[in-house]
């Protein structure tokens, strides 16, 4: 069985299902048929190879916590789950490899006052497209972060007075960086030079992005000879921080552009389209993912529809105003970004349903095809009336106090964190709460609560794969108002309704509701489409039920900031860091 078939399995039990930012759906077909009417419906040319019929399911309404533990962090495990790293990140590492060589040459132990120490740490367990920062090489040294410059074969922190981990006519930290690349022949030259336990292109290693970092003891851990004349003439200034003193190994955390992946906007490149100028468009990364045989869906690239791909693509990048500063200037930002990671303990489904939520959209399992949709609002391609309706319309026009809510709240990985200025501290990559979207009436947003009788009701949400708190308050009003719009329709039509498919949009009309004063929508998402095989006075009939969800253009809409003053519907906490 294929990775594609067992884990659709995860993501809903069968291939009828459908994943969304918000909801799985059955997709793109699930048939139900009776007993006696298989030979029949065998028949016609009609499959009924599919494991069930499943209503909507509200996974990023309930979600599964896919955090890394300590992914910031270093760590020491005697065997370590891979990590997939998508888009921009910062990240500790897996220490896989750790020498104090003796010897007399550079970077080895030679005497009580120069002795190095040797550790690699893998980043992740694939190619990555950079490390850094900004176009600049960094590192974060015991949260400080630290541009590197180039002396020889590797990277070192430079002589600064005011970082403590700086060195003096000589080098205190080392670094050798390694993208992960197959091609790469010689990944670490110096670390090959110093410890001869060290094969060069271990199989192990091989293919894994990841870093060397060399460090020298601190043979005056006191800090007392900071700024001064070092004392043993080895011209070298000597920390305030002690390093490799008792065991003493700094943290680190490594700025970096994760996994690089395909346009398939633009073709004629590796693997027939060029590596993507923007590795964080969820969009690819979805593609990307279905398509990778080893930690991926390894679904066929002639299963996925790239007309959706594309257009999904093309949505993400929208750029949208986030900051108006004093002197009118403005920050934009693409509509939807994805930029985290996983590892093999989570499940596929899970990850999957992570990467389609970083845009508030749906991915559409392959009854014929896989199809992918970014958050937004489609307009309707198709109308059934009541000429379509093969029996009663059954609905339901409120959803339960339980499922519904006023406010949303949750948390989400910063990449940053604003100031009172329009300056950006450092990176937080820490999990954190984000600014909470409330339909409360005030800043442009809807009066919900006013609705509800005056009871606050919350919903706690988890963006594993969003970093910017303004488009993580988009995503929470796009989860408020998926659940404010709340009729479902379940509809038994003709097979006049037979070409609609999962996710599409379509408009619904009744002839008697349209007289009503206060009318019910008739714009609707369909979440699932059935095809059903019945016995009607002995005679077969075959007719689609279709369940549909109320769809609305404002689901989408977030309105920008206009003016300094005008933060318009993002919260001041998110805009001007007010805390």
């Amino acid at each position: 069985m294929s990775k594609t078939v067992e884990d659709i399995g995860l993501i809903g039990a069968g291939l009828a299902l459908a994943l969304t930012g918000f909801g799985v759906v059955a997709l793109p077909w699930a048939i139900t048929v009776s007993a006696t009417g298989l030979s029949t419906m065998a028949s016609i040319g009609v499959a009924a190879g599919i494991s069930g019929v499943f209503g909507l399911l509200q996974p990023l309404l309930n979600p599964q916590n896919t955090f890394v533990p300590g992914s910031q962090q270093n760590s020491q495990e005697s065997a370590a789950y891979r990590r997939t790293v998508y888009g921009v990140q910062e990240v500790g590492g897996v220490l896989t490899y750790d020498s104090a060589p003796a010897g007399s040459a550079n970077y080895q132990n030679q005497g009580p006052q120069i002795n190095w120490r040797h550790q690699i740490y893998t980043i992740a367990a694939h190619e990555i497209t950079s490390f850094g920062r900004g176009g600049k090489l960094m590192v974060v040294i015991d949260n400080i972060p630290t541009q590197l410059v180039l002396q020889g074969d590797g990277y070192y922190v430079p002589a600064d007075l005011t970082n403590p981990y700086g060195g003096n006519n000589g080098v205190h930290i080392g670094f050798e960086f390694d993208l992960g690349s197959d091609t790469e022949a010689s990944a670490f030259p110096l670390l090959s030079a110093a410890c001869s336990d060290w094969v060069e292109g271990q199989s192990i290693q091989k293919g894994r992005a990841k870093v060397h970092v060399a460090m020298r003891y601190d043979c005056t851990a006191d800090g007392s000879e900071v700024g001064g004349t070092p004392a043993y003439g080895d011209g070298n200034l000597h920390t305030s921080v002690p390093i490799y003193v008792s065991g003493r190994v700094p943290t680190f955390r490594f700025p970096l552009i994760g996994k690089p992946i395909l346009d398939t906007r633009s073709p004629n490149g590796i693997g027939g389209y060029n590596v993507a100028t923007n590795p964080s468009n969820p969009a690819l990364i979805i593609y990307d993912y279905l398509t990778d045989t080893e930690y991926g869906m390894s679904a066929d690239p002639s299963s996925i529809n790239l007309d959706c791909v594309n257009a999904a693509a093309n949505i993400c990048e929208e750029e949208v105003v986030v900051y108006i500063g004093a002197n009118g200037g403005s920050v934009s930002e693409n509509l939807y970004s994805c930029d985290g990671m996983f590892d093999e303990s989570q499940p596929r489904g899970d990850v999957l349903k992570g990467l389609v939520g970083s845009m508030a959209g749906w991915i559409v399992p392959p009854g014929d095809e896989w199809r992918i949709y970014a958050g937004a609002y489609y307009p309707p391609t198709q109308t059934i009336t009541d000429d379509d309706l093969r029996d009663s319309i059954q609905g339901d026009f409120r959803i339960s106090r339980r499922d519904t809510c006023n406010g949303v709240k949750g948390s989400f990985m910063p990449s940053y964190l604003p100031t009172n200025t329009t300056e950006a501290q450092p990176a937080a990559w820490h999990a954190t709460d984000f600014p909470p979207y409330q339909g409360n009436g005030l800043q442009g947003h809807p009066n919900y609560i006013a609705e509800d009788g005056g009871q606050i009701i919350w919903k706690d949400i988890t963006l594993a794969y969003t970093t910017s708190l303004w488009m993580a308050q988009r995503l929470a009003k796009i989860v408020l108002q998926t659940l404010r719009f709340q009729v479902s329709l379940r509809l038994a039509c003709k097979l006049t309704a037979f070409q609609i498919q999962g996710a599409d949009s379509i408009t619904f009309i009744h002839q008697r509701w349209a007289s009503l004063a206060s009318p019910p929508p008739t714009v609707f998402f369909v979440t699932q489409p059935t095809l059903v095989f019945e016995n009607e006075n002995g005679a077969p009939t075959l007719g689609v039920d279709l369940l549909l969800r109320e769809n609305d253009p404002s689901i989408y809409e977030f309105t920008a900031p206009s003016s300094p003053s005008d933060q318009g519907e993002y919260s001041q906490y998110g805009t001007l860091g007010v805390i």
